[in-house]
């Protein structure tokens, strides 16, 4: 594994064949702690009749952001949103935008950044690191409209979320921004309760 660091613009994928998975376990570990990110190590498992033996690969290239590895699994995937007046699609699109974009001011925890990409899609993300060469994005948001359905009074607007996640310091501060982002876009977590009581 340490040829790999002295030769690492040289070749692009190195890859290793275990016997334990205890050692798959340190290699994952020690590959992470000289910096390489979750997208960056792949390891897959072999078996023929009774034996099994482990596969890891790694690369020294910086994964893109939206790769299939870094696709977090689980968590919220989608979630409707109850508008209180009926609204035609344009102004249901800027309501949920301008929702997405309070929150973000708003969230104290991460200084989180949207780009508004077209009327039906939105990406939230954070980043880190001082100077401007040395930032990396450690998560990003993906979230898009899929469907806006007008009643007498209200709509419903239906969202879906694709969560990339570079690395474990993204992943803990993502699940953060995953655990309040329904309540604040929905409008529905303690502190809307407390404010909607407040104005009545």
């Amino acid at each position: 594994m340490y040829d790999s660091l002295v030769y690492r613009n040289e070749i692009t994928w190195y890859s290793l064949m275990i016997s334990k998975k205890t050692n798959l376990i340190a290699l994952q570990k020690e590959l992470e702690n000289i910096g390489l990110s979750r997208g960056s190590i792949r390891t897959a498992e072999f078996d023929q009749g009774k034996m099994k033996r482990w596969g890891i690969a790694w690369t020294f290239l910086t994964p893109c952001v939206r790769s299939p590895a870094l696709k977090l699994r689980g968590g919220v995937k989608s979630f409707e949103v109850l508008l209180d007046a009926t609204l035609e699609d344009p102004e249901a699109y800027k309501e949920i935008a301008n929702r997405f974009l309070s929150f973000a001011e708003e969230f104290r925890m991460i200084k989180l950044h949207v780009d508004l990409e077209s009327d039906t899609r939105l990406v939230l993300s954070e980043a880190s690191g001082s100077h401007e060469i040395e930032k990396k994005t450690l998560f990003t948001i993906d979230v898009s409209i899929k469907g806006i359905v007008s009643y007498e009074s209200s709509t419903k607007v239906t969202i879906s979320l694709d969560i990339y996640c570079l690395c474990h310091e993204g992943l803990e501060k993502v699940r953060k921004v995953e655990n309040q982002l329904v309540g604040e876009i929905c409008r529905t977590n303690r502190r809307w309760r407390r404010r909607i009581k407040r104005s009545s």
